[in-house]
């Protein structure tokens, strides 16, 4: 591998001078190349043979990589450092990046705002970011690109309207893929956009066992205000498995993503059609019972080449996904989340820590997390409370 740098000799006299690379893992110099350079007064040369040798390096490894011009005295006149990671495979340690709407834009996506995203993912390339996710770039949940369309606007999404160029999406694919990266496409796991006209009869969606998302025995719904935004399939049930698979693997297939960032909206205990009036508990299951056999059935149906990983919000299901075959794990982690530390709830940087910990101990993972973990503030002095941090709005809204 070869570095190259630009050095110059702003003096008014010829300097010969080094420049040198060293190699570090931890405080370990692993190895170094030095390159003896002698330049006029006001010249400037490339210097492009400052070699790390594939030998100094080991699979998995992040080093630190220095480059310095020393004059004859050995005096350091310049450095650069930059971080280089080997790995053949991200998910040993995955670092990850989110592709979403642009703020100018509604949270659009769009081709007339390809330079600036280019710009922003070769900054983010230059920090080792190995695998990103686009986050609501889809059309519909249930048909996330909708073949032959080139630009869609997200109906469900009522606060925005965010519009999505499909040509920009996909351009934005081949930059990560040209970084050495990979493309996750994001999409809920069990939900529909469309909560009056749903993709799937009804007996393939999950009821409430209890008043929660919506009354008890009605579907699991998830309402903003007034308004039903998406209703949820039960992840058991085939007919969605076979479905949602498809849809799925169609769209990763022409937009040229690597795998599924799957979402879920929370825990919530549930029946099938059959038992949506039932009161007995054995009639009943949680969400997250079915986590690790969506997977798995993901797994067998889109095909093994895909990476899937399912959000587990707030965490506390890894016994549940022991058997799943995610390929990384995910947790969104919310101040209403218990901590891993007993008796309190996931507000510091010490709960953060511990879930990471857990997680790595009982998987052999590294834990990939969205962590909206700022303890809401909230102005109790006016009527009703008032938000004084996002987290605040958050705990308001419900």
């Amino acid at each position: 591998m070869n570095y190259s740098v630009v050095v110059s000799n702003p003096t008014a006299e010829t300097t010969t001078m080094t420049v040198n690379l060293t190699l570090q893992h931890a405080s370990e110099i692993i190895g170094q190349d030095i390159v003896d350079l002698t330049l006029a007064a006001g010249a400037s040369a490339k210097v492009s043979n400052l070699t790390v040798a594939s030998e100094w390096l080991t699979n998995n490894t992040g080093y630190l990589v220095t480059i310095s011009v020393n004059d004859k005295s050995g005096n350091v006149l310049s450095s650069k450092r930059a971080g280089l990671s080997v790995e053949d495979d991200w998910t040993v340690f995955p670092r990850y990046g989110i592709v979403a709407g642009s703020p100018t834009d509604q949270n659009s996506i769009l081709v007339k705002n390809l330079e600036a995203y280019r710009k922003e993912l070769e900054f983010m390339k230059s920090m080792n970011i190995n695998s990103y996710f686009f986050y609501d770039a889809y059309s519909e949940a249930t048909d996330p690109f909708p073949e032959g369309v080139d630009s869609f606007v997200q109906k469900w999404n009522t606060w925005s309207h965010t519009q999505v160029d499909t040509k920009a999406v996909k351009e934005l694919v081949d930059q990560v893929h040209k970084s050495g990266a990979v493309a996750m496409l994001y999409n809920m796991i069990s939900a529909d956009s469309n909560p009056k006209n749903p993709a799937l009869p009804l007996a393939a969606l999950a009821y409430n066992f209890y008043d929660s998302f919506g009354k008890k025995g009605e579907p699991m719904t998830y309402t903003i205000g007034n308004n039903p935004t998406q209703v949820y399939y039960d992840p058991a049930n085939p007919d969605w498995q076979k479905y949602i698979a498809g849809v799925m693997k169609s769209a990763m297939d022409r937009m040229g993503f690597d795998g599924w960032q799957g979402d879920t909206i929370g825990d919530n205990r549930v029946t099938d059609y059959e038992h949506r009036n039932s009161t007995d508990e054995a009639d009943s299951h949680m969400m997250s019972d079915s986590y690790a056999s969506f997977i798995n059935a993901m797994k067998d149906l889109i095909g093994e080449k895909y990476y899937i990983t399912i959000n587990d919000v707030n965490g506390g299901n890894d016994d549940k996904l022991a058997k799943a075959r995610q390929d990384v794990v995910y947790n969104e982690l919310w101040t209403n989340g218990g901590s891993v530390i007993p008796g309190r709830m996931q507000v510091a940087y010490g709960d953060l820590k511990a879930r990471i910990d857990m997680v790595r101990n009982k998987t052999g993972k590294s834990l990939i997390v969205g962590a909206y973990m700022e303890e809401p503030g909230i102005d109790y002095t006016v009527p009703g409370g008032k938000a004084t941090n996002g987290a605040g709005k958050d705990a308001l809204a419900g």
